[in-house]
């Protein structure tokens, strides 16, 4: 049987049945029972009738969650690691979707390069500025007798002024601070906003809202646990300039002092400084700080062929009939009675010896 539209008088709001609000608001009957049935808009009358007003204002309140690939390139261009924060004041499926979106550009740029583990890059950056500490001690132990020979003076004290001054330059370069952010190209850093949203009190909204929560929790995790090989090149590039820099007003500075010591002449002394010190500067500054941020450093030790060990490996014991030809006939066994003969009789009569020679 057709269903009629009820007329309404004047001046009373429209009631329609089920299938016209689904026609109305171009959804379907199913989705409307859904939405009733989850609080997200009002239910019918007594009469199984809706508020044809209410109705079209409520549905579009909580639109549909399109699923499926989203219409789009397929190839994407390229994207830089996300540094926004995820907004709190959204809805929990929003807020769900832009914190796995921060994950999956994260991952991404980690394919192309562009970021990388903080656990990764602290080995490398270490090694790299080790490697510089290492060139410059070993420069004192080279330099420094060839620059007593030219100058004519002692060679141990020649070697201990170079080296104190070497390790108050030391002591000078670990003391220099770096600015957190460049001024010229300043990016917003992601702040850790307080979660005020009000815990819903159906399942269904507390269950969103909790995995909204997990993934954003994990996003920051990712976000602290990966630094941008870009901006750290840039870091580490920066502090190898202001160590070159240090390093060519070393010589005029340290060059009186360690000339009073020795006793030489200053402008002597500086000169043949300045002379064996230049190969040094030329190899610091050839080194690609970006190519070894990007390469694992080659650990020490590593690269032997193994024939000292076969030499003093000790081979493994025998086994089986080979083993006992190799080891030869055994030793013969102590026997009991070895010694000189006793006789039974002279021995008391409780003693154990006494009661053995009886049974032989």
């Amino acid at each position: 049987m057709k269903q009629t539209t009820p007329t309404h008088p004047a001046g009373e709001r429209p009631r329609v049945p089920i299938e016209d609000v689904a026609a109305r608001g171009h959804v379907s009957v199913a989705t409307i029972r859904y939405r009733v049935a989850h609080r997200q808009m009002s239910g019918p009358d007594r009469a199984g009738l809706f508020d044809l007003a209410r109705a079209l204002r409520e549905l579009p309140g909580k639109p549909k969650q399109r699923g499926g690939r989203k219409a789009g390139p397929i190839t994407p261009g390229p994207t830089a690691p996300t540094t926004a924060s995820v907004d709190c004041g959204q809805d929990p499926a929003t807020r769900f979707r832009l914190a796995r979106a921060g994950q999956e550009e994260l991952r991404l740029a980690k394919m192309r390069g562009l970021v990388e583990r903080v656990a990764v890059v602290k080995p490398r950056v270490f090694h790299l500025i080790r490697g510089d500490r290492d060139r410059l001690l070993a420069w004192v132990s080279r330099a420094a007798p060839l620059i007593a020979a030219e100058l004519r003076v002692d060679e141990g004290a020649t070697w201990r002024a170079i080296q104190r001054a070497v390790s108050t330059l030391l002591d000078r370069l670990a003391a220099i601070k770096l600015p957190v952010e460049d001024p010229g190209h300043a990016k917003p850093r992601p702040e850790v906003q307080r979660d005020a949203t009000p815990v819903p009190r159906d399942a269904e909204t507390r269950f969103q809202l909790a995995r909204a929560r997990q993934e954003e929790h994990k996003l920051r995790k990712m976000q602290r646990e990966h630094v941008d090989l870009g901006e750290a090149t840039r870091r580490l590039a920066t502090f190898r300039h202001r160590t070159l820099q240090e390093l060519a007003g070393w010589v005029p500075r340290v060059a009186p002092t360690i000339a009073a010591e020795v006793g030489a002449e200053v402008g002597v002394l500086a000169r043949a400084m300045a002379h064996h010190l230049g190969q040094l500067r030329a190899d610091l500054a050839a080194i690609d700080v970006a190519a070894a941020l990007r390469v694992d450093p080659v650990e020490e030790g590593n690269e032997d062929d193994g024939d000292e060990d076969d030499k003093t490996e000790t081979p493994a014991p025998p086994k089986g009939e080979r083993a006992r030809d190799r080891r030869g006939p055994p030793p013969p066994r102590a026997h009991r009675g070895a010694g000189p003969p006793r006789d039974r009789r002279n021995l008391p009569r409780g003693d154990a010896a006494r009661s053995r020679a009886r049974r032989r």
